[in-house]
């Protein structure tokens, strides 16, 4: 995924987040608050590596400097040994570590995959969950 895809993604979030904070609970509201702050760190990142870019300097990348195509992710499945990375709306996390992930696997869903829509469905809108994860990437 491009960086103008993903910021794109990010910016429709924001958005998203932004319809629901007026009609929520006054707790619900924090949490959709500090994921509007996480949001707006990654897009700080995003224009911060895209700067660089344009000065014709190495881009690092978004975090960790790496960006994987969904092919290359998929060799981060928590079996045999490789690490564990998911996909969460373009961003790459390393779940190997994490205790809710066995072997790269987290109530029947298995790492090495884009698991956005997965991660929405029992997470409810809300990236909290992902706090402490590390970021090793995006998704190209």
């Amino acid at each position: 995924m491009n960086q103008e895809k993903l910021l794109l993604k990010k910016f429709n979030r924001l958005n998203y987040l932004k319809g629901v904070l007026v009609s929520r609970s006054e707790e619900d509201r924090e949490a959709i608050i500090e994921e509007i702050k996480d949001i707006i760190d990654d897009i700080e990142l995003i224009i911060k590596d895209s700067n660089e870019s344009e000065n014709n300097e190495e881009v690092t990348g978004y975090r960790s400097g790496k960006e994987f195509t969904l092919e290359e992710l998929e060799g981060f499945d928590g079996k045999n040994g490789n690490s564990a990375y998911v996909a969460v709306d373009g961003t790459i996390y390393d779940v190997t570590e994490s205790s809710f992930w066995r072997s790269g696997n987290h109530f029947g869903v298995q790492a090495g995959k884009d698991l956005t829509e997965q991660f929405y469905s029992c997470h409810f809108n809300n990236l909290e969950s992902m706090r402490g994860i590390k970021v090793v990437g995006i998704l190209k």
